[in-house]
């Protein structure tokens, strides 16, 4: 049988460095965007409306991988209160408090 250990503080951490991650990779991405968009305002024409289209997209995708990230360190961090809760109920059956 597989053991399973979890400790509450490593969830919290995990679900705060999922966030700096999700963070960290906003700024990236908004730096790479600033630095792209001094070279794309010189476009004219087709070439910047298929920029336009493109960078779009790029902006969808990119909030919802902001999206998934967040959810995840969420789901993380509720991951642990969970375990907590679970941990405390079944201490009282070793309580008698059943």
């Amino acid at each position: 049988m597989s053991e399973l250990k979890v400790t509450y503080a490593s969830l919290d951490t995990a679900a705060a460095d999922i966030r700096a991650a999700a963070s960290d990779l906003r700024r990236q991405l908004d730096d790479l965007l600033s630095k792209v968009r001094r070279v794309a305002n010189t476009w004219e024409g087709d070439t910047f409306q298929a920029f336009q289209a493109t960078q779009n997209e790029w902006n969808r995708r990119a909030e919802h991988m902001q999206q998934v990230l967040n959810d995840v360190a969420t789901r993380v961090q509720n991951a642990s209160g969970s375990y907590a809760a679970t941990d405390r109920k079944t201490s009282t059956y070793f309580d008698g408090g059943y």
